[in-house]
């Protein structure tokens, strides 16, 4: 398991918290090595580490970097206490367009010019993303986003909005002061406390310091800042940013969310027609994070992995059919797999060595009879018996006896002087 590091990092005088998988931020990257990486964007409160296992998922599967950027003032080192703008007066810093400046100017400082970006956002960390795209220089070097239960329009008008505006708010005076009575308690006994909520509730232990450093009354009220900044400003969606990149975002809503509700997502459908939008059909809520972690990272590995993976390890192969070497097909192949697809013309590879490509004499033969044993009821199923199949076929001697046909295959074709071969076989 490939070890998180966290750091505090100086953005325009804030101390951000960011947590790494595989490149630490101050490591760059090989001539060689594939130039992408994967940014988080957290929900409200901005914890970084509530999101460690989805995102270990993703980083083991996919095997980019993986980064997460905490929101200014959301986390506050332990061991030194760093001199930050009080919120008295500062508000617009720690409200959504605050947030979102430091967002842009951590990507700008610390990403390397070079490297692809492939966005996840989470609740309002979505609108975020959205927001990112409008500068030119991030925007140019975005891949991929993809929007989990996105809260990217009319906020105050959803349930929670509601909740929010009209049962807390009112009462946020007395929330205040019990936070504030709650942190003159000694801090072992504040975790004793955390612990058995987390044990009602069946939440992951290894959540606990991230709520101990919520439960603070500075922070708390950061938090609650930007959630009525984020009701007072979410309200239209934006969809010149949607269909500008619309091939490059993949929005993902929840089936009961009181912060996305479903009729967000259809009327998005019938806004923008073709929008990459669905939802989500394992019952997983708009809070995964605590319960359904490694189950969502799956979602997004084995339904999305393959365009985070453009570019890494991967060929891809076709035959000389006219629609291959239409001059769309071609651009979007040059732009996607950057001199690693072969087909006509293209490379040294025949494009039509059928007998000789275990693409076509194995893998997808192999591949369907695995697959199509039973019938198949839903696309998770689907999806999930492909990965099953190809599990089967690498834990086998499948592979082994394919690389001898190969051999074979080569031997009979040099015997022939490259003339068919199908019938010596």
């Amino acid at each position: 398991m490939v070890k998180m590091q966290e750091e505090y990092l100086n953005v325009c005088g804030m101390p951000t918290k960011v947590i790494t998988w595989g490149k630490s931020v101050q490591e760059g990257f090989e001539k060689d090595e594939p130039k992408d990486i994967v940014i988080c964007i957290p929900g409200n409160p901005g914890l970084t580490k509530v999101y460690s296992q989805f995102l270990q998922t993703i980083h083991e599967q996919v095997g980019y970097p993986v980064w997460i950027i905490g929101h200014a003032g959301h986390e506050l080192p332990s061991d030194v206490k760093p001199e930050i703008p009080p919120l008295e007066d500062n508000e617009k810093i720690y409200g959504l367009q605050g947030q979102i400046l430091y967002k842009q100017a951590f990507i700008l400082k610390y990403l390397p010019r070079d490297v692809r970006i492939h966005f996840i956002g989470h609740s309002i960390g979505a609108y975020m993303i959205l927001q990112l795209l409008k500068d030119r220089k991030i925007r140019s070097r975005t891949a991929q986003s993809y929007l989990l239960y996105p809260t990217i329009e009319n906020l105050a008008e959803t349930r929670n909005g509601k909740i929010i505006n009209n049962i807390i708010s009112p009462i946020i005076w007395a929330l205040t002061l019990f936070i504030t009575i709650f942190s003159f308690i000694p801090l072992i006994f504040r975790k004793f406390l955390i612990q058995m909520l987390f044990l009602v509730l069946s939440i992951p232990s290894i959540y606990e310091d991230s709520f101990v450093n919520l439960l603070q009354p500075t922070v708390l009220k950061k938090v609650y800042v930007l959630a009525l900044d984020e009701m007072a400003t979410v309200k239209e969606r934006d969809n010149d940013v949607l269909k500008q990149d619309k091939d490059k975002i993949k929005l993902y809503y929840g089936r009961n969310d009181g912060w996305a509700p479903l009729s967000h997502y259809t009327k998005l459908k019938d806004d923008i027609p073709g929008i990459n939008a669905e939802v989500c059909d394992q019952n997983i809520g708009h809070n995964f994070i605590f319960k359904h972690s490694n189950e969502m990272g799956s979602i997004i590995i084995f339904e999305e992995g393959d365009m985070m993976r453009q570019g890494r390890n991967m060929r891809f192969q076709m035959d000389g059919a006219p629609v291959h070497w239409g001059v769309q097909t071609r651009q979007w192949l040059y732009e996607a797999y950057p001199e690693k697809w072969i087909g006509r013309w293209f490379s040294s590879v025949p494009p039509r060595s059928l007998d000789l490509n275990p693409l076509d004499f194995f893998l997808w033969g192999t591949l369907k009879t695995l697959v199509y044993k039973k019938e198949i009821q839903a696309k998770r199923e689907l999806i999930q018996r492909i990965h099953n199949a190809v599990v089967v076929i690498t834990n086998n001697n499948m592979l082994q006896n394919m690389e001898a046909s190969i051999l074979r295959r080569i031997r009979k074709c040099d015997e022939v002087n490259g003339a068919y071969i199908e019938n010596l076989l």
